[in-house]
């Protein structure tokens, strides 16, 4: 997704993985793909950004996703959201996942998801 990310965009997209990710279900592992998809398509379209950094990292009792960009930003106190930062939403929390938007104007944004490993769906 970070190759085809930078391929479209030209934006260069670093993307990290750490820990495994093998035991997650079909759901989890489709959820943290759509999340990252999502993220960048979200990047691509609004941020304005010269680079994201992209990070999946294993850890004892839950997944952390973190996309991040250095684009334009925008108040994320405010209650506006579009349909593809409510999927986002939507997604984790069907899941029993918890997601924390970071943004503000000039500033970037950095979407952030903890996915619970225990969790079967």
């Amino acid at each position: 997704q970070g190759r085809e990310f930078s391929r479209h965009t030209g934006v260069p997209a670093n993307v990290t993985v750490e820990g495994r990710l093998d035991h997650l279900s079909e759901v989890q592992q489709t959820c943290i793909y759509r999340v990252v998809q999502e993220a960048l398509t979200n990047c691509a379209r609004h941020a304005k950004s010269k680079n994201v950094i992209v990070s999946v990292r294993s850890e004892e009792e839950h997944v952390v996703v973190v996309v991040q960009d250095d684009g334009i930003g925008f108040d994320s106190r405010t209650s506006i959201r579009g349909l593809g930062l409510l999927g986002i939403s939507e997604r984790v929390q069907a899941i029993d996942g918890k997601l924390q938007i970071s943004s503000l104007p000039t500033q970037g944004t950095i979407v952030q998801v903890e996915i619970p490993v225990g969790v079967r769906a």
